[in-house]
C-alpha cells in the first residue's frame, strides 16, 4: 500500500521540479521586467524587475526547506553534507576571486557565486548519494 501522497522519492521530486521550474519562471519574469524598464526608461519597471529578482533567493530558500522537510534522515544527512561541501568551495572561489579582483581588476558579479553554489550542492549531493548507494 503506497503511503499518502506518494512515496518520498516522489514527493522530494515534485518539490525539487517545483524548485527549478519555479525559479526559472521567477527568474525570466523578473529579468524581462528589468530588461523593459531598462529600455523604456521606467523607473517603476526596473524597480518591479529588480524586486523579483531579490526574492529569487527567499523562494530558493523556502522551496529547499520544503524538500529538507519531506525527506527521511538519511536524505537530510546527504543534503547537509552536500550543502556543507557547497559552502567550502564557494568560500574558497570567493577568497580567491576576492584576490583576483584586487589584483587584476576581474570583475565576477555577485550572482554567479550563488548559481555555483547551487550547482555544487547538487553536484555535492549527486555524487554523495551515488557513492553511499
Amino acid at each position: 500500500m503506497r503511503p499518502a501522497g506518494g512515496t518520498r522519492d516522489e514527493r522530494v521530486a515534485r518539490i525539487a521540479l517545483r524548485l527549478g521550474v519555479g525559479g526559472s519562471l521567477l527568474s525570466l519574469a523578473g529579468a524581462m521586467t528589468l530588461a523593459l524598464g531598462q529600455r523604456f526608461g521606467s523607473d517603476f519597471w526596473r524597480g518591479v524587475g529588480t524586486g523579483v529578482l531579490v526574492t529569487l533567493p527567499l523562494f530558493f530558500g523556502v522551496v529547499a526547506i520544503k524538500v529538507v522537510r519531506g525527506m527521511d534522515e538519511y536524505g537530510r544527512q546527504l543534503h547537509q553534507r552536500a550543502a556543507s561541501v557547497a559552502f567550502l568551495v564557494v568560500m574558497i572561489l570567493a577568497g580567491s576571486l576576492i584576490a583576483l579582483e584586487a589584483a587584476l581588476g576581474l570583475h565576477v558579479p555577485a550572482w554567479a557565486l550563488y548559481v555555483v553554489g547551487m550547482l555544487i550542492w547538487g553536484l555535492s549531493a549527486a555524487v554523495i548519494a551515488r557513492r553511499g548507494a
